[in-house]
């Protein structure tokens, strides 16, 4: 599967699942773009992949400020005529909610935060690069969703549950609406990833999310990132509105 001169957008691409899927399309020739909200740690990866000859761009840009993907959406067609794969990796909670909070104790804050950061930002990218590629016949859509979009799953929150439940309902939605324009939308849903904010938790929290898991293991940022890059591949070209879950067998259960 090469990505040999596809230009591909990889947002919150600096770290974890982002910078997994940063470096295996890159690694399959694709010129990738990619965002996060500061520089410091798009630079070094930047500079990183560029020593061995790989081919990124990173632009400073926040996903949930509607004229930031505007222009993150204009600048790559302005540089490169066209975007022909977007994946659409932004999404976590917002500063006052936290895996474990109960919906009466939400607040107000907390919850349009959330939304902000794991929904609208989602909206925000899908309506851009759906009109690009509507310009340029056809291209292709992921969206990093969350097992806790899929079922009720209680080491997180209610809000970021809905966030992810209404991103799985918006990418099927629009799968489907485009799918005769020649754009294919999809999603993929990882379970827990072992991320270091994971390792930073208290070990017995890590244990009962891991006992949680039929593999026996937590998935890794590369798993996710192999999902992408068969879904966004020729090779899975009647592919669209559905949902990859990567999640060690838990949304089986």
């Amino acid at each position: 599967m090469s990505y040999t001169d596809k230009i591909v957008l990889v947002t919150g691409g600096a770290s974890g699942i982002g910078r997994a899927t940063v470096e295996k399309f890159a690694r399959a020739g694709a010129t990738v773009v990619f965002t996060d909200i500061g520089p410091n740690l798009g630079e070094p990866l930047q500079a990183e992949l560029a020593e061995v000859g790989l081919k990124t761009e990173l632009v400073i840009s926040n996903a949930t400020v509607e004229a930031d993907v505007v222009s993150l959406v204009q600048g790559i067609v302005s540089r490169h005529g066209r975007l022909d794969v977007a994946i659409n990796n932004v999404g976590n909670m917002a500063g006052g909610d936290r895996p474990g909070l109960d919906l009466h104790e939400t607040s107000t804050d907390a919850f349009e935060g959330t939304m902000a950061v794991s929904f609208t930002d989602n909206f925000y990218a899908l309506k851009y690069e759906i009109i690009q590629m509507l310009a340029q016949g056809g291209g292709v859509i992921a969206n990093t969703v969350s097992i806790a979009g899929t079922t009720v799953f209680e080491l997180t929150s209610p809000t970021y549950s809905a966030a992810k439940a209404a991103t799985i309902h918006l990418t099927e939605f629009a799968a489907v609406r485009y799918a005769r324009d020649n754009i294919r939308i999809n999603a993929v849903a990882p379970g827990i990833v072992e991320t270091p904010s994971l390792a930073a938790t208290p070990e017995e929290t890590r244990n009962a999310a891991l006992a949680l898991l039929p593999s026996g293991r937590f998935q890794q940022a590369e798993d996710i990132a192999n999902a992408f890059f068969w879904l966004c591949s020729d090779e899975a070209a009647n592919v669209t509105g559905i949902v990859i879950p990567v999640d060690g067998g838990y949304s089986a259960k």
